[in-house]
Order: C-alpha cells, then structure tokens, then sequence
C-alpha cells in the first residue's frame, strides 16, 4: 500500500533539509573565497543549456543533415529524407561516438560556418544563472567548456563586456582588472566577423589530438586555476576523462584546493521508507566518488531556481 501523501512529502522535505544542512559550510567556504578574489567557476555545456543553446544530440542531428544535403541530387527529393533518416539512425545506433567525425569529413572547409549555424539556430536567452555569473565582479577567472559566445554575447547587453577578456588561443595576454574567460574547447561567436577559433574540440579526434598534447596551453590554464584558486563547477557532470586527469595532475604538482560541483542527486526525492533508504545510499556514493577526487558537492534539485540562488548568496553575503 502506497503511503499517504504527508507521509511522501515529509520523507522528501526531510532529505531536503539535510542536503540544506550539509551545503552550509560548503556554501561558506565558496562565499569566503568568492570575498578573498580567489573564485574561479567551471562552466559546462548545462549553462549553455539553459540559454537554449542546442546539445550534443541536437547540434549533431543538425550538422549530420547539413552533411547529407547532397542526397537529394543523388536520389531525388522524395526518396533523399528515407535515406537521410536510415543513416542517421544508423549512425547514431552503430558508430555514434563518431558523428562528428563522419560530419567534419563530409563538410570539410564549411564544418565550422555548420557549426556556427546549428549553434545559434535560435536566439539565445539569458538564463538567470549566467545572469548571475556575469553579476560576481571578484572572481578569479571564469574557464568554460562551451564554445558558443554567450557570456561575451550578455555581458555586452548588461553594460559589463569592459569587465572581461576573452582567451581562446595562446600566447595569454590577460590586462590587469579584467576576469578572464579561458575558452579551452575553442570559441565560435555568432558574428561571423569577430576572431575565433581555428578549430574547435568537438568530435572524437579532437579529444584524441588534444591527449596527445601535454604542454597544450589549455591544460596549463587548467591545472594553474585548480593549484591556485577555489574553483565551482557548474552545469557538468564532472563526468569528462580529461577533466578529472587535470584535477588529479593539479593534486599531485600542489597542496590540493578544495573545489566544488553542483550536482542533482542521482534518485528522484524518496516517497516511501524504501525509496529513502535508496535515495541515501545513492547519494552517499556520488558524494565518495567525488570526495575521493578532490570535489565537494553541493546538491541541487532544479536548475533554474537553484544555481542562480547559491550564486547570489555567495556574491551577496556580508563579510564576516
């Protein structure tokens, strides 16, 4: 029998409350090196998401079909789109780490101007979480992962672009009262005139080129952010090989920083006494996991109302 629904909803609020409980000091450490100018934020493709800003799986589905425009002079207009949907589904069943290999191939000199199409299809929005980001004035540096210009897009609409510099290749040149925001996947503005990358880190080959470089300008950004600053992860599942490899190296060249991650937990709220002890159990292994490299979690519930929300309290609290 179901329990009663006060029952499921306390049972919810109370691991609620200890998430609350257990974020406290982590919140404090985060507000005290925001205060300190020694905050870095860690950016992944989820605060890009936000900004409706097409994922993986979109922007893929997008460049794929570009690629197999041709088809259609091939085979003709009605048959092209059953062939163009066999071999996506194929693609994406057999060989779906290699998507963007196949399309880079098929696109050559026009991947990137492909690339630039999918990315902003549609305009972005500004999220309330990067609206916060671009609202914390003393942070160390900003490093993202996305290489879509939506930062420098909505810092130029709040009257902050003066505030920072956008780093995308080296050698760094870095002025003095600027926040630098290191582009380390590549950086591809909407505005076809504007400088950007050569190339971006976006298919499989890429990932394998850029392991194969060691002293890649990047890594050294990376692991001088991780030695040096306190830094927050947000909008990645702290998930990518190449991440936690620099986070590890980062520990063993320096007295390791403690960083933190915000995270959903891995099971929907508990709604009965079993679901609980589950929702427990789980969550208590993502925190390990993470523990165990160097990463403290902060639990989050929902995005859009919760990121923004631990933003603004670690730029708003009061020095002690």
């Amino acid at each position: 029998m179901a329990e009663p629904s006060a029952r499921r909803k306390a049972l919810a609020e109370r691991e609620v409350e200890k998430e609350r409980e257990w974020n406290a000091p982590e919140l404090q450490a985060l507000q005290e090196a925001y205060r300190e100018g020694r905050l870095s934020l860690v950016l992944g493709a989820g605060v890009s998401k936000a900004c409706g800003v097409p994922m993986w799986e979109e922007l893929t589905r997008s460049l794929l079909r570009s690629s197999l425009a041709g088809l259609y002079d091939a085979v003709g207009p009605e048959e092209a789109p059953l062939h163009v949907r066999d071999i996506e589904a194929t693609l994406k069943e057999r060989v779906r780490p290699m998507i963007v290999r196949y399309v880079k191939a098929k696109l050559g000199d026009r991947f990137l101007d492909e690339v630039r199409k999918a990315l902003y299809q549609r305009p972005p929005r500004l999220s309330g979480t990067v609206r916060e980001i671009l609202a914390m004035e003393r942070l160390c540096a900003i490093l993202t992962l996305n290489f879509d210009d939506l930062l420098e897009t909505f810092a130029q609409r709040l009257g902050v672009a003066g505030r920072y510099r956008s780093i995308f290749e080296a050698p760094i040149q870095i002025p003095r009262c600027r926040i630098p925001i290191y582009h380390t996947h590549g950086f591809l503005p909407a505005d076809p005139s504007l400088r950007r990358s050569t190339s971006l880190i976006f298919s499989e080959d890429d990932y394998h080129d850029r392991l194969h470089q060691p002293y890649h300008w990047t890594d050294h950004v990376f692991i001088d952010l991780l030695a040096r600053t306190t830094c927050l992860f947000i909008g990645t599942s702290g998930e990518d090989p190449n991440l936690r490899r620099l986070i590890d190296l980062a520990r063993k060249l320096a007295v390791p920083n403690r960083h933190f991650i915000l995270l959903k937990p891995p099971a929907p709220l508990p709604g009965d006494s079993r679901e609980a002890i589950r929702y427990s159990a789980s969550r208590r292994a993502v925190w390990d996991a993470f523990e165990h490299l160097g990463l403290a979690v902060l639990w989050i519930h929902a995005y859009p109302r919760d990121i923004p929300a631990i933003l603004r309290r670690i730029r708003l609290t009061p020095p002690s």
